[in-house]
């Protein structure tokens, strides 16, 4: 009971430091300094005098500048925590340590499966899209944040997990052992005449995994490109340029525009390009890099568009790590590609609309739609069909 007691008062102090913590951040930046600087002074001051346990102080100064990052009118801005910045360089060179699965809270605060990567632990030991987590080593998950179920995994390499999820009505247990993963974020084939290009992410790893692609799609006699960009959030923009500089002629890549209205090229194409057709397939989660990819490939009339517009995401985050190993990330200007318009909470509009229905979405998702039941895949290969061929 005592155990108990201790663990709600240290949750108690934590939120507090938080909620003051952000709410004083915040409230910096209107200027109004002395009263929630008192109050906030008050607060601690009171909670480090008669606290009955011991008082985590890196978690609650973590806490505080969650919250503080969180008051921020920006959806894209992030605080990291010295380990979770790690985790984050690692992603960002197409490397992830862990069973290889992405979750979110669903509205009955169930824990959801929202992609599971191939040959991962997870993917070996047969969890799908959609399953729902109940139990990680004994620990019930339901009702968590992302937050604590993340923190819950964040164990050495080759420890081993204990799952417990429900597919349908259907439970399983499975046992996973956590280890490095090389993200393959890039998958490709020929199809026909055509060569089939996926691209699922945006990071360094995914340069030279793109350009082995294309020439290997280049040396199987491919006349034509189809580039699948569906569900792709984006990445870097690093990433993104050398890959564009790959197929567009000699100009710009992209532009960058800080708030005060001052310009300046963040990448820039030489002449050396691939003169294929070409068409790109978006969908409404194909965001930021990814959207960079697409609308630069029109601005230079390399390829047309088929699917749903795209999200709507043309600003850039810059990331600052500080010396307690802790970084921030929060967007400090707009990214505009080669020559249209920028295109935050826009979108790119494709040439062609197509929708798949709920059921062929779902296939896709899980990594199960053939090309030959994929109607937007279908609707860039009969545009592909107009230009003539060499």
């Amino acid at each position: 009971m005592k155990n108990a007691v201790l663990k709600c008062l240290t949750f108690v102090f934590c939120f507090c430091i938080a909620w003051f913590g952000g709410m004083y951040f915040a409230y910096l930046q209107l200027g109004g300094f002395d009263s929630l600087s008192s109050q906030f002074n008050e607060v601690n001051g009171y909670i480090k005098n008669n606290y009955l346990s011991e008082i985590d102080e890196n978690l609650a100064m973590d806490n505080a500048l969650s919250a503080y990052i969180g008051s921020l009118n920006d959806k894209y801005a992030k605080y990291y925590t010295a380990q979770e910045w790690e985790k984050f360089e690692n992603e960002s060179k197409g490397i992830i340590n862990g069973i290889g699965i992405k979750i979110e809270v669903n509205g009955s605060g169930n824990i959801v499966l929202t992609s599971v990567l191939p040959n991962s632990p997870a993917a070996r030991a047969g969890l799908e899209v959609g399953d729902v987590i109940y139990k990680i080593n004994n620990i019930e998950v339901v009702g968590r944040s992302i937050r604590d179920v993340a923190n819950i995994l964040q164990q050495e390499n080759g420890d081993e997990f204990d799952i417990v999820f429900r597919r349908g009505e259907i439970t399983y247990n499975k046992t996973l052992i956590r280890e490095n993963i090389e993200l393959s974020s890039v998958e490709y084939c020929m199809d026909g005449y055509i060569g089939y290009i996926k691209i699922m992410s945006f990071n360094s790893s995914t340069v030279k995994q793109f350009e082995d692609a294309l020439k290997d799609l280049q040396n199987s006699g491919a006349r034509a490109l189809i580039f699948d960009l569906r569900n792709n959030p984006g990445g870097t923009l690093e990433s993104v340029c050398k890959i564009l500089n790959m197929l567009l002629p000699s100009g710009v890549i992209a532009k960058q525009v800080k708030s005060n209205g001052h310009e300046s090229v963040l990448g820039m194409s030489d002449d050396n390009e691939v003169n294929l057709p070409m068409v790109t397939i978006t969908n409404k989660n194909t965001a930021s890099a990814a959207e960079l990819f697409v609308c630069d490939l029109k601005d230079y009339n390399k390829a047309s568009q088929v699917g749903q517009t795209t999200y709507g995401k043309g600003v850039l985050q810059t990331t600052k790590r500080f010396s307690s190993g802790n970084a921030v990330k929060i967007t400090t200007a707009y990214f505009n590609p080669a020559k249209s318009e920028n295109f935050d909470k826009v979108g790119v509009k494709p040439d062609v609309e197509v929708l798949l229905d709920q059921n062929k979405e779902d296939l896709y998702i899980k990594g199960k739609l053939d090309l030959k039941d994929d109607d937007q895949y279908k609707a860039a290969v009969k545009l592909l069909a107009n230009y003539t061929l060499s």
